[in-house]
């Protein structure tokens, strides 16, 4: 029988309404299922009967994604009030959601015989709670009694998720070398059988157990990091000046930043402007929650299955996490850099902004790869560069360089 797992933050977890930063009805494709379409064109109120015959748009993509609602000049969703608050919820109950709205931010995802309950970072209070609350990756198990399609899970991808989870759960190694670690064995999984997977797996957290000396060879490269940065921003330029966008304010800021800071040809100089301003903000705020990172890397176990991707691309969806980390790392330096210090608001606002864009556009995955192929970066010694960052603090000032 299938088991069901829930993580503390899903238990914990409750709407804060109008405290939310950012409303969840607002910059991306409102989705509506057969039913609820249908439903809402047999209805008699104008604000909901008559918003769907006018700006609601048959797609037939599913029976879950029937149709898509247009958004507002404002980006936001037609069938909200002058107060922001619901029509549909106000005026018919909340029993004619559609069942997007009825569930976000709560999704469930299957692997193998686990049914994992769990929640998306681009919500502002779920991102606080899987950052922040030090329980919130205590897991509960219990029989799942829904229904479950047959799901099988290779031995390799079991023994790479199983030593993942390992290398986060037992410390003593920093999310940079966890995920170090994590890429060796995940780049080794294709040339090795399930036995020799395992012994190499074992091996690896032998290593792991005193990360320094091997972590430590790694060369700090940051002409790869001027690279990267370069590719793995494009995805966000259009949030410099499109804000009807959910996160755009905050991520067009740190994007505007980081565009006059690394506009030209490679500067190391610039480079240190950037890690100057991680070792004097960045860092001590990790250190000061040293939860945040682990909290994050296994979030990406329950909520996204790694390294499980389609067609088995294991390497490729490393590759994906590693981009993650890092873009989320240089925002996380640039809204310090703009801010004078990071806060924990500040720290939710990048994630939970940066995961508006991540989580919910299908294309982010494909772009990733195509960007880091152009540059060249998708090997694994390029990957491993971009976990390393300079031994101490460069010579430079913090603050938010001037237009050259």
């Amino acid at each position: 029988m299938p088991q069901l797992l829930t993580p503390h933050y899903y238990s914990a977890f409750r709407c804060v309404g109008a405290d939310c930063p950012e409303h969840c009805c607002r910059g991306w494709t409102i989705a509506l299922d057969k039913t609820t379409y249908n439903r809402y064109l047999d209805h008699p109120a104008p604000e909901i009967g008559g918003i769907t015959r006018a700006h609601v748009k048959k797609v037939k993509k599913s029976t879950q994604h029937w149709a898509e609602a247009a958004l507002d000049d404002t980006g936001n969703c037609r069938f909200l009030d002058g107060q922001g608050l619901c029509n549909v919820h106000k005026l018919a109950g909340p029993e004619m959601l559609s069942t997007t709205c009825t569930t976000y931010p709560r999704s469930e995802v299957q692997f193998a015989d686990q049914i994992k309950r769990s929640l998306k970072l681009s919500c502002p209070e779920a991102c606080r709670l899987i950052l922040f609350d030090p329980n919130a990756m205590q897991l509960s198990a219990e029989a799942y009694t829904g229904r479950a399609a047959s799901q099988v899970v290779t031995d390799k991808l079991l023994t790479l998720q199983g030593a993942f989870v390992e290398l986060l759960t037992r410390g003593g190694a920093s999310a940079e070398q966890v995920l170090f670690f994590a890429g060796m064995m995940v780049h080794k999984a294709g040339a090795l059988d399930e036995a020799a997977l395992l012994q190499f797996c074992g091996q690896t957290l032998a290593l792991a157990a005193e990360p320094g000396p091997v972590f430590g060879q790694l060369p700090y490269l940051p002409r790869v990091h001027w690279l990267a940065l370069a590719q793995l921003i494009k995805p966000f330029n259009t949030m410099r000046t499109e804000r009807s966008q959910r996160g755009s304010a905050v991520i067009g800021e740190c994007v505007e930043w980081l565009h006059q800071l690394f506009d030209g040809d490679f500067d190391e100089a610039r480079v240190d402007t950037l890690y100057n301003s991680y070792f004097t903000h960045v860092k001590p705020f990790f250190d000061a929650h040293p939860q945040l990172l682990a909290h994050y890397l296994f979030y990406q176990v329950l909520d996204d299955n790694f390294p499980a991707a389609q067609k088995a691309d294991h390497i490729g969806r490393y590759q994906l996490l590693v981009a993650d980390f890092f873009m989320l790392r240089t925002l996380l330096t640039a809204r310090a850099a703009l801010k004078g210090g990071l806060s924990e608001a500040d720290v939710v606002a990048v994630f939970y902004s940066y995961h508006a864009r991540r989580q919910h556009n299908a294309r982010f995955r494909q772009a990733v790869a195509g960007l880091l192929g152009n540059a060249k970066l998708a090997q694994d010694i390029a990957m491993y560069a971009l976990l390393v960052t300079p031994d101490s603090p460069a010579a430079g000032q913090a603050g938010a360089p001037q237009p050259a």
